[in-house]
């Protein structure tokens, strides 16, 4: 009677901590890739290929160089809306997309300003160099800071709970089977969280609760790191699957090396 109800403490136990370790290794992902403003200049050309979030940028450069410049402020704008498109461009403007993620997410409160000297090679025209620094209307989405401010206590408190649960499991002096299957749990429920929290979250849901040009920067930062993501989630299935398997053999084993009375026993019982 003890080693069944000690089974299903361990099964419950283990249980818990797989759920809140995928929700705490999910959540850590979001957290680096989505709301960590050091990756904005590694994702600058991701984020600027987007055309809303480009043109914006654009209109701010053409409205303020425009009249030093003595041009149509339409045609400027297309011209910086192209290099900022280029390699070099995004290269040029990482700064200021840095600046614009943290105002985004609620990490910054100052104002996103764009000089001069960023603005000239953009323009293709010295004259630019002599233009006031340009402010740059980036909102702060609150969903997108909440959800920040959030992941800031939930993965570390996840992630401490789970390893407690799974200590407690241990415990409990679980079976090799009970084991299998809880890392089977953890490695299945992490793919979950991955994809979750990876794509779902920062590409689908959070852009609904804004409709500023700004509130594609996350989407383009999720679909930059897509293929990583899909990669990472397929090999952890694989893992999980094949944890689930091992776990099912490892029973029918234990199960076919018990006596042949308690065999004998066991299925009368279930007759």
């Amino acid at each position: 009677m003890i080693a069944p109800v000690r089974n299903s403490l361990s099964g419950l136990l283990f249980g818990a901590a797989a759920a809140l370790g995928s929700l705490a290794l999910g959540g850590a992902w979001l957290q680096v890739t989505s709301f960590s403003t050091g990756r904005s200049n590694d994702t600058s050309h991701q984020v600027l290929s987007d055309a809303a979030i480009r043109n914006e940028i654009a209109l701010v450069i053409a409205q303020a160089t425009a009249p030093t410049l003595g041009q149509n402020p339409a045609l400027v704008q297309q011209v910086v809306a192209a290099g900022a498109a280029t390699g070099e461009g995004s290269d040029l403007l990482a700064g200021v997309i840095a600046e614009a993620h943290a105002h985004l997410i609620g990490e910054s409160t100052k104002p996103v300003f764009i000089t001069a000297e960023q603005m000239v090679p953009l323009v293709g025209n010295q004259l630019a160099a002599t233009v006031a620094p340009a402010a740059i209307a980036v909102p702060t989405v609150g969903a997108m800071s909440t959800t920040r401010q959030i992941l800031n206590w939930l993965v570390p408190i996840s992630g401490a709970a789970a390893t407690l649960l799974l200590l407690a499991g241990l415990a409990t002096r679980p079976n090799r089977a009970e084991q299998l299957s809880a890392l089977s749990m953890l490695l299945l429920g992490t793919a979950l969280m991955l994809v979750i929290f990876g794509f779902i979250v920062p590409a689908l849901i959070l852009p609904l609760f804004s409709d500023d040009p700004w509130a594609a920067f996350l989407p383009s930062i999720a679909r930059d790191t897509l293929g990583r993501l899909m990669l990472a989630a397929a090999f952890i299935s694989l893992g999980g699957v094949a944890c689930y398997a091992a776990a099912a053999a490892t029973r029918r084993r234990d199960r076919w090396s018990q006596p042949i009375r308690t065999r004998y026993i066991e299925q009368r019982r279930w007759s």
